[in-house]
């Protein structure tokens, strides 16, 4: 019965060690940006207005020079805008 007992909890702790040296762990916990297809813009710009003020600080805030590549937008890009929203300095 013993024997059991001991072969389970190896078994058990085995399979752990296992598992979680599988997954590699340590991961930065970022989550991917999801793009809108053909762009880079981010496709929360389309939904939230937030998001579009957001971005737009980004990019002045990175791009403080005019030898920067321009950014692509693409040709159907559409930014979410809102009638209820309180007006807000980009």
């Amino acid at each position: 019965m013993r024997t059991m007992k001991y072969i389970a909890i190896t078994a058990v702790s085995t399979c752990t060690v296992a598992i979680l040296a599988a997954c590699g762990g340590g991961g930065d916990g970022s989550v991917p940006i999801a793009y809108v297809p053909g762009t880079e813009v981010p496709v929360g710009v389309q939904t939230e207005v937030g998001q579009v003020l957001s971005f737009g600080q980004q990019q002045i805030a990175s791009n403080t020079n005019d030898t920067s590549d321009p950014l692509l937008l693409g040709d159907d890009t559409t930014l979410a805008v809102s009638e209820s929203d309180d007006a807000a300095d980009i």
